[in-house]
C-alpha cells in the first residue's frame, strides 16, 4: 500500500487535469451562491433583511441547496471518471471525463443519498437517545466525539464504493454489498487509517492559519480541492491493486 500511496501523489502532480472537475464545483458554485444572495436580500447585501423575507429565502435556499447537490454530483462523477481513467493508463480530459455522468450520475446521487441517510438516523438514534436534548449534546465534547467515531465507523464499508462502481459498472445495493465484503481484508483499515491520517494532518495545517482568516480561507480551498482529489485517486488505486 505504501506504493500506492507514493504512486497517488506523484499522479496528482503529473496529472493536474484531475484537478478540473473540482475547480468547476468551486467557480459555479460561487457564482449560484452569489445569485442566491441576490434573489434574497438584493444588491445591496442589507443582511437585515434576512429576517423578513420568509416564503421567498425558504424557497430561494432549498432551491441553492438543489442547485449546489445536483453540481456536486455532476463534477463528482466527472472526476470519477478521469481518476479511473489514469488508473488505467488513458488520457484525461474534461470532454472524456463528461461521457460518464450518464451511466453514473444517477448510481452516484443514489448512493450519497443512501449514506446520508444512513448518518442521518444514526444522528437522529443519539438524539433519541439523549431524549432530544440538543444542547446538552453539543455541550458535551465527549458525547460528540462518540458521535464522530461512530460516523467514521460507519464509514469504511463504503470506502470502496465508488472504485466498484466505476471499474465493475454494477448497481448500488450490488457495490455497497462487494464494498462490505472488503471488510475481510485489512486492507481496506489500512487504507482507511491513510486517509484518516491525511485529513487530520490537513486539519492541524489549517488550525496554523486560524488566527489569520483570509489566508486561512485560501488555505482551507486548496487543502479541500487536493484531499478530495488525491483520497479518490488513493483508494481507486488501492481497489485496483488487492480487489479488483
Amino acid at each position: 500500500m505504501i506504493k500506492e500511496f507514493k504512486k497517488s501523489w506523484v499522479i496528482l502532480k503529473d496529472r493536474p487535469k484531475l484537478f478540473l472537475p473540482q475547480l468547476i464545483f468551486l467557480v459555479i458554485g460561487a457564482i449560484v451562491g452569489f445569485l442566491f444572495l441576490i434573489f434574497t436580500i438584493g444588491l445591496s447585501f442589507d443582511l437585515e433583511a434576512l429576517g423578513s423575507l420568509g416564503p421567498r429565502m425558504l424557497f430561494g435556499f432549498f432551491f441553492f441547496l438543489l442547485i449546489i447537490f445536483l453540481l456536486r454530483e455532476l463534477t463528482l462523477v466527472m472526476k470519477l471518471g478521469m481518476i479511473k481513467d489514469v488508473v488505467e493508463g488513458k488520457d484525461i480530459s474534461l470532454k472524456r471525463s463528461y461521457l460518464y455522468v450518464g451511466p453514473f450520475l444517477l448510481k452516484i446521487i443514489e448512493l450519497d443519498v443512501l449514506v446520508f441517510l444512513i448518518k442521518l438516523a444514526l444522528i437522529i438514534l443519539f438524539l433519541i437517545v439523549f431524549g432530544f436534548n440538543i444542547g446538552l449534546f453539543l455541550s458535551n465534547w465527549v458525547l460528540l466525539a462518540v458521535l464522530l467515531v461512530f460516523l467514521l465507523l460507519v464509514s469504511i464499508p463504503f470506502l470502496f464504493v465508488y472504485p466498484i462502481i466505476f471499474f465493475k459498472n454494477k448497481g448500488v445495493l450490488s457495490s455497497v454489498s462487494n464494498s462490505f465484503s472488503c471488510l475481510k481484508t485489512r486492507e481496506i483499515f489500512y487504507a482507511f487509517l491513510v486517509v484518516l491520517g491525511i485529513e487530520v494532518l490537513f486539519g492541524l495545517i489549517s488550525i496554523l492559519f486560524a488566527l489569520a482568516p483570509i489566508v486561512n480561507l485560501l488555505i482551507d480551498l486548496v487543502l479541500w480541492l487536493i484531499g478530495s482529489v488525491w483520497t479518490d485517486l488513493f483508494l481507486f488505486l488501492v481497489y485496483k491493486k488487492y480487489f479488483d
